[in-house]
């Protein structure tokens, strides 16, 4: 079969893998039933995809640990826990990236909840969006170190200190993971390093704890572009920001659904928005179709750069790192 016969057929099929591949999202009282009572920690709690999970977990009757660096933003969230009826909110501030501290962080969890937490929540993050060789200070060595340090790291550091409780607990973690950790695209180089880390990691733990028979599950969540208020500002400081079609957008919301849900369905692997997930899908299998998307980009390579650098300066100025900040 030739490879563009190959080709032609995959793409015909898939708007069906489409069809097939929705995450499942469940109903509140389900939520409810299964989730009343139990503590969960919610890392990069203060915006975006982590405060619309702890708000989830709040309205289903859970007790909830939330947890970032801006203890403004985390008041706000706490507040907006309580009205939704969380069993209780405990606010807990921390940097991530540094990796010295999270023993001491962990401890602070025990003496709020000494039996540990039923599921971990790790969802904080950096985000740099950029060309690497495009961006001389996304090639600076204590740049990369920081990134490392949030988006890798520090999550092998908060699974090693919670799995003793998670095992005697029968707990769950949950990864918000990127569908640039399963392909990667050239206008987040750094950033997908990152992600492939993580997703090698916990994939690889998934089978020990099943080779272990370990009562804990892991569940990644694969995330596309998801329209959070604060992505949106970043996205639409691009001139052709609002060129992304609908199709390509998650919602926030329906994001923390399909993570809460997860709780119960305990998946080992979610891809979201499923249009992206299936392409994404077809371009690991495919090179010919990897190497045409690519090349798709509507703008000189030079111009990739000036764009990405205008998004940086604004993300920046917002302090958005997905939770962390």
């Amino acid at each position: 079969m030739s490879k563009l016969v190959l080709l032609l057929l995959s793409l015909g099929l898939i708007p069906l893998a489409i069809l097939l591949h929705r995450p499942t999202i469940l109903p509140p009282d389900t939520l409810k039933t299964h989730l009343s009572g139990k503590i969960i920690l919610v890392a990069g709690a203060s915006s975006g995809i982590g405060e619309q999970v702890a708000y989830r977990y709040a309205t289903a009757g859970s007790h909830l640990i939330i947890t970032a660096r801006s203890l403004d933003k985390l008041s706000s969230v706490e507040a907006g826990c309580k009205e939704r009826g969380a069993a209780s909110v405990h606010v807990i501030p921390q940097d991530f990236s540094a990796i010295e501290e999270l023993e001491g962080y962990r401890n602070k969890v025990l003496e709020l909840h000494p039996g540990g937490v039923d599921i971990l929540v790790l969802n904080h993050g950096a985000m740099p969006i950029s060309p690497w060789m495009a961006t001389p200070g996304h090639q600076d060595r204590e740049f990369v170190d920081r990134i490392y340090r949030i988006n890798l790291l520090s999550y092998v550091e908060l699974t090693r200190l919670f799995m003793p409780s998670l095992e005697a607990r029968q707990g769950q973690i949950h990864v918000t993971g990127s569908m640039m950790g399963e392909s990667p695209f050239f206008t987040a180089g750094l950033y997908a390093s990152t992600k492939h880390g993580l997703h090698g990691f916990f994939k690889s733990l998934q089978q020990e704890l099943l080779v272990k028979q370990s009562p804990v599950t892991v569940s990644i969540f694969a995330f596309g572009l998801i329209w959070t208020a604060e992505m949106e500002q970043v996205i639409l400081s691009d001139p052709n920001g609002d060129q992304i079609p609908a199709i390509a957008r998650g919602d926030v919301g329906e994001t923390a659904d399909i993570m809460i849900s997860a709780a119960i369905t305990k998946p080992s692997l979610v891809d979201y928005p499923v249009a992206v997930s299936v392409l994404t899908r077809f371009m690991q299998m495919l090179p010919g179709f990897n190497r045409f998307m690519t090349m798709a980009v509507p703008c000189p390579y030079e111009q990739i750069g000036e764009i990405s650098e205008r998004m940086r300066e604004v993300g920046s100025k917002m302090g958005y790192q997905r939770g962390n900040m």
